[in-house]
């Protein structure tokens, strides 16, 4: 598989430079040559703009329905040639049936606000550089600010804060991403996923609006050399949240794979709670008794899960190795892939496993920022469940239920209190003035009756 053909994701600048690659960089020149690569498939088919499928539909006229799913309607259109081909004089329609991919209104959009791209102009002061928080391979994120109430612009630092993603026109990718997106979000809502505010689709322009994280991604906090380090039971906060966005979107009802799990997915409110987001690659699961999609490979190297990147097979415990993944980060405070490590350490996942699987070795690659202060038992349970997280096969894994309810019994893992001064009991400290008063009477007497030898000093 060539390596244009497949994708990768790019969310914030702390994100590994291998995320940059593609996740399987083998090249088959039959592939690449073929008819059915991407690239030629690319080069093959038209782009049109909205106002051309306005056209050929009648503006979406509901008369040329011929299909309806979950991500919304396809219609059949009048396809305008321009050129003598198959047939067709210049100038001469041809019909065809043309899938025409809109924001389905029943089951998404129903929730969200259409915005203008004027009103998400001045949200942002005209996108100016000082807003922007964040850019990725598909497009960049301005920081803007809202009335709490109806939604329309206000000026800096007054309303509600959000977080508005502005996709790249040039990118076919950035488009799909922006549907999937709009259909899941707005479909869905769990206090464990980011919440969509709404979108806007003009001409060109594609842009999402979302609630602002003031912690911004958990990456940012995980591998930073500056600043505070988390303390372990804000980690593990951290990842029980995680997971249980992740096991609703599992849910029988729900069926999404995220497909993208990964630390910079992961965002933070005020009180470092965790919500899940970028649903950009997420799929709705296998239906019908089937195990597995057999889908185009998709996500970030290093999270994705081994099966999904030989075979192009996904099941839902996919998304199990990918937390896995994100768990070993958040104890070790480490990357799962840094080109900068020593040769033997730049796979976090294959140099950590034997630690792992040693309880008198995993302090070993705890992160050091942490010094020491956590409980050694919890410490031994994470390890384990990273374990069955990152099992070769999808069935051996848990699911993210198990794993909700594993991390809530690692949670209530108490330290131990170290025994210091500060740390004296009252019953202690009792014991110890009342030892002292005997000693100061003892010493009294020996004095008064001998006279002679004094009562030695301590």
């Amino acid at each position: 598989m060539h390596e244009e053909d497949l994708r990768y994701m790019e969310n914030s600048s702390t994100s590994s430079s291998m995320d940059k690659r593609s996740i399987h960089e083998e090249d088959h020149g039959e592939w690449k040559d073929s008819p059915l690569s991407s690239s030629s498939l690319y080069k093959q088919c038209r782009v049109f703009s909205l106002a051309e499928i306005k056209l050929a539909t009648n503006d979406f006229d509901d008369a040329l329905v011929i299909g309806k799913g979950g991500f919304g309607k396809v219609y059949k259109g009048r396809a305008i040639s321009d050129t003598k081909k198959d047939g067709c004089d210049s100038g001469g329609v041809a019909t065809a049936s043309v899938q025409v991919v809109q924001p389905s209104e029943d089951i998404s959009t129903q929730n969200l606000k259409n915005f203008t791209y004027s009103e998400l102009d001045t949200a942002t002061s005209n996108f100016q550089h000082d807003r922007l928080i964040g850019e990725g391979a598909f497009g960049r994120v301005f920081k803007g600010w809202l009335d709490k109430v109806t939604y329309t612009p206000q000026k800096a630092c007054d309303g509600l804060p959000v977080a508005i993603k502005k996709l790249y026109p040039e990118s076919m990718q950035g488009l799909e991403e922006w549907q999937a997106e709009v259909n899941f979000l707005g479909k869905f809502s769990h206090p464990n996923l980011v919440k969509l505010l709404g979108y806007c689709q003009e001409n060109k322009k594609l842009l999402l609006v979302y609630e602002y994280m003031q912690k911004e991604s958990l990456d940012k906090h995980l591998f930073r050399k500056l600043g505070k380090a988390l303390p372990w039971y804000t980690r593990i906060k951290i990842a029980i949240g995680a997971a249980q966005g992740l096991a609703f979107l599992h849910n029988i009802e729900n069926n999404v794979i995220c497909r993208d799990v990964k630390t910079s997915n992961i965002l933070l409110d005020e009180e470092f709670n965790a919500k899940l987001s970028d649903f950009g690659l997420a799929k709705l699961g296998p239906t019908d008794g089937e195990t597995h999609l057999s889908t185009c490979i998709m996500g970030t190297y290093g999270y994705a899960a081994p099966e999904y990147v030989v075979t192009g097979c996904l099941y839902v415990k996919s998304d199990v190795y990918g937390f896995g993944v994100v768990m070993l980060e958040i104890i070790t405070g480490l990357q799962v892939v840094d080109p900068n490590r020593h040769a033997m350490k730049r796979n976090l996942v294959d140099w950590a496993r034997p630690f792992l699987r040693n309880k008198k070795r995993i302090h070993s690659i705890m992160d050091p920022r942490l010094e020491h202060d956590y409980p050694t038992n919890a410490a031994h349970k994470v390890a384990e469940l990273i374990l069955t997280c990152l099992e070769p096969f999808p069935d051996d894994r848990p699911s993210m239920e198990e794993i909700v309810l594993g991390l809530q019994d690692i949670n209530a893992i108490k330290m131990k209190p170290r025994k210091s001064k500060a740390n004296t009991t009252h019953e202690e400290l009792s014991v110890s003035l009342d030892n002292k008063l005997v000693y100061q009477r003892s010493r009294s007497l020996v004095q008064q009756y001998s006279g002679i030898i004094p009562y030695p000093e301590r």
